[in-house]
Formats: structure tokens, C-alpha cells, sequence
């Protein structure tokens, strides 16, 4: 054991462990970023953790000499330090990002899958089986465990992290159930990962097919997550498609009462107009502002003959109006029909959601104004809105960077935005000009 230890303490069983800590806390950041809500100076905490762990890691020498005498009769010991690792990253990443236990578990989940197929590629089949040489060549191993790294990641980032930020600010409810659920699958996946390590070391000769079990394994893992993540997504969509068929009903039910009103006003009118003359002036006033009333309340319910989008502007069109906000609304010859109604409402019950957030924030009341339009021009169905905000936004990826906590919202407001955009091939535009906030969506029409 004395030859082993002095074997582990060379550089690259050093680099080893610091690789395993530099993945893992990769991996968490990597999927954290993309849908959580971030906590006050998360930049200086992510930058503190990965001090940490990086010394941290090096305990793994000093744990493995104080289990010396247990390892040859329970080698489960040294994966026992993994475990502690992984589970206390978990936690930092939790006093990192505003995430419930549900989430928590999910993520380190399948960033602890991520970080074991490089684990398996660069550590068990190119280091020790194809290019055993590569651990002396230490320069050459941490270059080649970066680029493995990144490659595999990119492809992460591009197929399923970039993809979260459809759940909003969570993913899994957060119910007993989920709790339950993600950490019985978290003692499922760490024993057969480790109880593969022990073939690894006790089984040389078994190595290229432990290696491909254990791949194949995290494989599996990361597909089940993401059908997890689908299926709460499509609860979700569910949901609000209900609540939309809901409203739809509402909706009817206010547009009949005001066209029974504007009919009965015709009638009255009708038959009132000689009657008028010999009215006082006040109450023939009175008469024609309450049908005026009717008819402008009439008008704005209805913008088009999609009744998902009537449904949707005349509910963000009362909310604007109960919270003295002018919403002013024009929508073209458009057809959205190959918009699907939940995506309907990400793109534009995000977009008027957080202008209405922004003009509620105006110290100046008369300047709480929003414009949308929804035009069809060249091909493309264009939705623009404009409002009005103070102070000044800084733009990282051609979205807003701010550390304000509804600012953060809004953030990732967009981020869904972006992705249902992307989605029918379309393309996200934000700019700022003259304190004036444009959210510009452009979707080909032809993408049905």
C-alpha cells in the first residue's frame, strides 16, 4: 500500500483528482445556468466553490491513507469519498442558485453522468487501456482531457441543457414524489457507477467492456432525465392549455354580455333618437359615453380571427388596463395556425409579461405604455413590442444582464422566448434605443 500511495501522489493522480472536481462542478454550472434563478453575487460564490473543491479534492490522498487498513477487505471506501464530494457539491450549488431539493437531486444526477463518460473515455479507455503512456505526458493528458471535455459538453449545452430554460425557473415540482423519486435514482445510478469501478480495478482484462457498460449506463441515465424534463414539460403545456380553454370560455362569455349590451344600445338608440332632442344634454351625454364604453370594450377583445391569440391579448389587455398601463395592440393579416397554442403563449404572454413588469417600474406613470404588433411581411410573421424603461441594460448574447432578482426573471423570460423562436427556425431581437426596450420575434411563415 505504501508503493500505491506514493503512485497516487505523482502529478497525474494529482491532475486526477482535480479533473473529477473540475467536471463535475462544470457539469453543475452547465445545466444550472440555463433554467435556475440565480442567488445575490453568484459569480464570487461559483468562484469560491471551485477554490474549494480544488483543494478539497486533494483530501482524497489523506482519506485513502486513513482507510488503508479497510480497503482489502471493503474497497467500497474509496468510492465513499466520491459520494461525500458529489453530495456537498450538490449542496454549494444550492446556496448558489434558488433551486428546490427536487431540482437539486435532478441536476447533480446528470451532472454527475456527464462527468463520468469523460471519465470513462479519457481516464479508462485512452489513459489506461489505449494511450497508457498518456498519464506521464501530463501536459498532453490535461489538454486532452479538456478537449474531450468541451467536445462533450457542447454537445450537452446544444441537445438538452440549452433546452431547460422551457421549464421557466424549475423543472420537477418539487413534491415528496420528486424528492423520492430522484433519490432513489441517485443510489441506483452511484452504486452500479462504482460497483463498475470496482470491476475496472479488479478486472483489467474485462476493461473495453466495462467501459462501454459504463457509458452506455450514463447514457441511459441522461435519457431518462431528459424524458422526465419532456414529461413535466408537457404537464405544463397541458396545464396551459387547459387554463387557455378556460379563458377561451370566459372570453365568450364577456364578448356575448358586451354584444348583448352594444345590441341592446343600437336598440334603445334606435328607438330613443327622437327622444333624444328633448333630453337634458347631461344625460344625452351620459347616454352616448356608456355605448361608447361598450363598443370600445367590444373592440378590444377582438384583434383577430385566431380566437388562442383573441384569448390571450384581451386578458394582457385587462390586466394592463386594471393596472393603469396603455396597451395599444395591432395585429395584421397573420396566420399563426402552425404555432402551437402553449408556444403561442410563451412567445407572447412572456413578451407582454415582462413589459409590463418594466413600465411598472417607471417613476413616471404616464409613460407606462406598451405597443405590440403582430405582422405578417416577406414571409415571415413578425411580433414587435415596444415599452419604455429606466436606467441602463447591459446585453450578454443579445439578451439583458442584470443582477436584480425580477430582472433575472425576465432573463430567462426571454431565454424561452428565444428557444420556441428557434424552434420554427425564427430568430429573437432585442435592442435598446432612446429608452425604449424593442423585443422584435421573426418566424418564417413557411415553417408549417
Amino acid at each position: 500500500m505504501g508503493e500505491a500511495a506514493v503512485a497516487l501522489a505523482a502529478p497525474a493522480a494529482t491532475f486526477e483528482e482535480l479533473r473529477f472536481v473540475w467536471e463535475l462542478y462544470a457539469a453543475e454550472a452547465l445545466f444550472l445556468t440555463s433554467f435556475a434563478s440565480r442567488r445575490g453575487r453568484v459569480g464570487a460564490r461559483l468562484a469560491l466553490g471551485l477554490a474549494l473543491f480544488s483543494v478539497l479534492s486533494q483530501g482524497y490522498f489523506v482519506w485513502l491513507r486513513a482507510m488503508a487498513p479497510l480497503v482489502p477487505v471493503f474497497p467500497v471506501v474509496v468510492a465513499l469519498w466520491y459520494v461525500v464530494l458529489t453530495l456537498l457539491m450538490m449542496a454549494y450549488f444550492r446556496w448558489c442558485f434558488a433551486v428546490s431539493y427536487a431540482d437539486t437531486l435532478y441536476v447533480g444526477i446528470i451532472s454527475y453522468a456527464a462527468q463520468h463518460v469523460v471519465y470513462a473515455v479519457v481516464h479508462e479507455m485512452l489513459a489506461r487501456w489505449l494511450l497508457p503512456q498518456l498519464a506521464e505526458r501530463l501536459v498532453a493528458y490535461v489538454a486532452l482531457s479538456a478537449l474531450v471535455c468541451a467536445a462533450w459538453y457542447g454537445l450537452l449545452y446544444w441537445f438538452f441543457s440549452r433546452r431547460l430554460s422551457l421549464a421557466g425557473e424549475k423543472i420537477l415540482e418539487g413534491s415528496p414524489r420528486d424528492v423520492v423519486m430522484m433519490t432513489g435514482l441517485l443510489v441506483i445510478f452511484l452504486g452500479c457507477a462504482f460497483g463498475f469501478q470496482h470491476l475496472f480495478t479488479n478486472f483489467a482484462g474485462s476493461r473495453p467492456t466495462v467501459i462501454w457498460m459504463t457509458v452506455l449506463l450514463c447514457l441511459m441515465v441522461l435519457g431518462l432525465q431528459y424524458a422526465n424534463f419532456q414529461a413535466a414539460l408537457m404537464g405544463r403545456e397541458r396545464a396551459a392549455t387547459e387554463q387557455m380553454l378556460r379563458e377561451g370560455a370566459r372570453h365568450w362569455d364577456l364578448s356575448h354580455e358586451l354584444i348583448e349590451n352594444v345590441n341592446r344600445s343600437v336598440h334603445d338608440l334606435k328607438h330613443a333618437l327622437r327622444a333624444l332632442e328633448q333630453l337634458p344634454a347631461e344625460q344625452r351625454e351620459g347616454f352616448v359615453n356608456e355605448t361608447s364604453e361598450y363598443i370600445r370594450r367590444y373592440e378590444s377583445l377582438v384583434y383577430s380571427e385566431n380566437e388562442a391569440l383573441n384569448t390571450l391579448l384581451s386578458e394582457k389587455a385587462l390586466l394592463c388596463e386594471n393596472r393603469g398601463i396603455s396597451f395599444s395592440c395591432v395585429v395584421g393579416s397573420v396566420d399563426l395556425g402552425f404555432i402551437s397554442m402553449p408556444d403561442l403563449y410563451v412567445l407572447l404572454g412572456n413578451t407582454i409579461d415582462n413589459a409590463i413588469e418594466a413600465v411598472q417600474r417607471l417613476s413616471d406613470s404616464a409613460r407606462r405604455a406598451i405597443t405590440l404588433q403582430v405582422q405578417g411581411r416577406a414571409g415571415l410573421v413578425l411580433i414587435t413590442c415596444d415599452n419604455p424603461f429606466e436606467g441602463e441594460l447591459r446585453m450578454r448574447g443579445g439578451l439583458p444582464l442584470t443582477s436584480k432578482a425580477d430582472a433575472s426573471r425576465h432573463g430567462f423570460g426571454l431565454k424561452s422566448i428565444r428557444l420556441i423562436a428557434e424552434k420554427y427556425d425564427g430568430v429573437l431581437d432585442v435592442s435598446t434605443d432612446g429608452g425604449v426596450f424593442t423585443v422584435q420575434i421573426s418566424i418564417p411563415a413557411q415553417a408549417w
